[in-house]
């Protein structure tokens, strides 16, 4: 594909900011999450998203495009929301990445950090990420788009669909040789190819309700996906 492509210089900063939107919202709903838009965003909130297990999940955007674009920022933080941060670097393609507002435990991401600032005589603070090296780094090695959305969305599911069973998926076209959950979902280091393959699983599984076309392991494997 032409590296012209990816020529992002001639977009001006409202459009900049639409083509993430629209390009982070066309991404869950690929991975099989409704998406819902806001038409008035006074809440700090773009999307809100709901997955196949029903859980809800609030999204701010945000797009950096140029070195001067070095902060991104949210109001608040709360356990189910999280910043879609699209990055556009000339001659390449969108960089996507989702941060969690809020660690599994409830406390705040600590690559957010508390920034004030003064608004209409007012002191007021937000949570910022500055895009800095250590930032980026820290970014491309936890919090890849793909990465988080396998455990946000894709592992939930799978987990609800293979409940207290293992199967034996190594006959399927495309499917990997052993077909246990942590084997087609756990590794999603290539998160397309393992969303692919889970979708086959659920679409087949769907319209065979005797699931002949999968080969149990054993009962005595039945523990292993709780």
């Amino acid at each position: 594909m032409p590296l012209d492509q990816y020529r992002w210089g001639h977009l001006n900063r409202i459009q900049i900011g639409n083509y993430a939107e629209y390009l982070v919202k066309m991404e869950f709903v690929l991975c099989g999450a409704d998406v819902f838009t806001s038409e008035v965003d006074d809440h700090g909130i773009d999307l809100v998203i709901r997955t196949a297990t029903g859980d809800h999940y609030d999204i701010q955007v945000k797009s950096a495009y140029r070195a001067s674009t070095g902060y991104v920022y949210l109001y608040r933080t709360h356990p189910r929301l999280f910043l879609a941060l699209v990055r556009f670097i000339d001659g390449q393609p969108p960089e996507l990445y989702l941060i969690p507002s809020c660690l599994q435990d409830g406390t705040r991401n600590p690559i957010l950090k508390q920034c004030w600032y003064t608004a209409e005589g007012k002191r007021e603070f937000e949570w910022g990420l500055a895009l800095n090296k250590k930032n980026l780094t820290e970014l491309a090695r936890n919090f890849k788009f793909g990465k988080v959305v396998a455990g946000l969305i894709v592992q939930p599911q799978a987990q609800k669909f293979l409940k207290r069973r293992q199967f034996n998926l190594g006959a399927m076209k495309g499917g990997p040789a052993v077909g246990d959950l942590e084997g087609l979902i756990g590794n999603a280091h290539d998160f397309y190819r393992a969303w692919g393959v889970a979708r086959h699983v659920f679409r087949d599984a769907a319209k065979q309700e005797t699931l002949h076309a999968f080969s149990p392991v054993g009962t005595q494997n039945d523990e292993i996906c709780t």
